[in-house]
């Protein structure tokens, strides 16, 4: 406190060099009478970021075609609100006031994600951000993270990976072969155990007669 005995040009200096809280009382008086007030002073730095998970966080959609023009956000984007990923963070101690003051999207722990790149967008502001993800862009495996900052710029960063698969191309899937090939009579009551540890199962079936009756138990 520099003049204390001046009132107009009392001033309080408080440094911001270093993080810490200090509890301060200030009394103003007359000759006759005097007042004091408590002052709370917390210079953010000292609070601590944690993900309630660190394992990575994955999301896997389908591709979305055609004309982004006119096309619903809704059907173009895959969005997560702040409300969803705040969740991801906590924040110590408990009801801090270095609360959480904004979010980046980070392609690196040391590089912004590049604006040019629209495939991920963060957008709005602190209380109303909006994680999109692009399916109109077929991706495999992008990586990203979400970064958040406090007042006392304390930082910590979510991994997210996600893929757009397309619609022609990419992977593959070819059916099993049958398990039998061998005609059976439908009309002889014959039953048929088929292997447990078989992750598909797949019949093809004949009937002898004219028409026939196929009841298959669960496996």
């Amino acid at each position: 406190m520099t003049n204390p005995t001046t009132a107009a040009t009392t001033r309080i200096i408080i440094s911001n060099d270093a993080s810490y809280t200090i509890t301060v009382k200030v009394r103003a008086f007359t000759e006759e009478k005097n007042a004091e007030f408590t002052w709370n002073i917390r210079v953010c730095g000292e609070e601590t970021l944690a993900l309630v998970n660190s394992a990575e966080r994955f999301y896997v959609f389908g591709h979305e075609t055609g004309s982004t023009s006119g096309m619903a956000d809704s059907t173009r984007y895959h969005s997560i609100p702040q409300s969803e990923f705040f969740a991801w963070f906590t924040l110590s101690p408990t009801n801090d006031p270095c609360f959480i003051k904004e979010f980046q999207i980070m392609q690196s722990s040391s590089a912004a994600w590049p604006s040019s790149n629209t495939n991920v967008l963060l957008t709005g502001s602190i209380g109303f951000y909006t994680l999109k993800l692009d399916k109109t862009q077929a991706v495999n495996g992008q990586i990203f993270y979400l970064r958040a900052v406090t007042r006392g710029l304390i930082t910590i960063d979510q991994q997210i990976k996600y893929t757009i698969c397309p619609r022609t191309g990419g992977v593959t899937v070819t059916p099993p072969s049958p398990t039998t090939t061998n005609p059976v009579d439908g009309t002889s009551g014959l039953r048929m155990t088929l292997a447990s540890n078989q992750l598909h199962q797949v019949i093809n079936y004949q009937a002898t007669g004219t028409s026939a009756n196929v009841n298959f138990g669960a496996w």
